[in-house]
């Protein structure tokens, strides 16, 4: 083995052994990788986000959006992330896997056009990724629709649904 591959072989296994390592400090704990590895600034906090993110993104990659070719490019791989993100972050959520995998389909889809396309987003892109947009925003309705109440919000709700009922009777 030269000298070149035993550096590389041991560099692979210290990046290994340290992606698994706990310390003392965290035995019993649950390790939480996310405070542990890189997580993009682009990265959504939730489905709603992701619309969001691509929504800023369509509009500064369209015709009249911003000049700059080097932050074209920046852009145009971010809106790409966020859409193959759009995925994993739906089936992590409260969404039925019914109700995310059309994400994933459509995610696809968009991704691969946007891997075609130059820095400028044509019509037929800005409409693609409108599609894509919207079919997020009702997602995010849906997943909040589907998140358990919290005990005080299920309170709220019961005494609002009651409030309602006994309008309903006086009338």
């Amino acid at each position: 083995m030269n000298r070149t591959n035993a550096w590389l072989l041991m560099l692979m296994l210290g990046l290994v052994a340290g992606c698994n390592q706990t310390s003392e400090d965290e035995a019993g704990h649950d390790h939480d990788h996310a405070h542990d590895h890189f997580v993009p600034v682009h990265w959504p906090s939730d489905i709603a986000d992701i619309a969001t993110k691509i929504e800023i993104r369509k509009i500064a990659l369209g015709a009249d959006g911003v000049s700059s070719e080097k932050r074209r490019r920046v852009l145009k791989k971010e809106l790409i992330d966020v859409v193959g993100w759009a995925p994993e972050i739906a089936a992590d959520s409260y969404l039925k896997e019914s109700e995310w995998v059309p994400i994933y389909n459509e995610s696809l889809k968009l991704s691969q056009r946007l891997n075609r396309i130059g820095l400028v987003l044509d019509e037929g892109a800005v409409a693609e990724v409108e599609r894509f947009s919207k079919l997020i925003r009702e997602s995010a309705i849906i997943e909040a629709a589907n998140r358990p109440a919290k005990i005080g919000e299920a309170n709220e709700v019961s005494e609002d649904a009651e409030a309602a009922s006994d309008e309903g009777t006086r009338s």
